[in-house]
């Protein structure tokens, strides 16, 4: 019980100093994103012919959006 009691504590202490550091590794990421989708829609528009057809098309990939399925009728 003395290792649960002194992990809760320590858990504590710790979760004020990690959300913040939780909230800029959540910014970093969608700044990383923000800028790969950048570069995929300028490469897409501007790299044809310059030998990257294959990375526009991975890229494509990962920044498709799902299929939608339309909603069920109701009536």
């Amino acid at each position: 019980m003395q290792l649960r009691n002194a992990l809760e504590t320590l858990r504590t202490r710790l979760t004020p100093r990690l959300e913040p550091l939780d909230d800029t590794i959540t910014a970093v990421s969608a700044d990383a994103f923000q800028a790969a989708l950048d570069a995929y829609h300028y490469a897409r528009k501007n790299g044809e012919g310059a030998g990257i057809d294959e990375l526009v098309e991975i890229m494509g990939k990962r920044f498709a959006h799902p299929k939608r399925t339309p909603p069920a009728d109701r009536t």
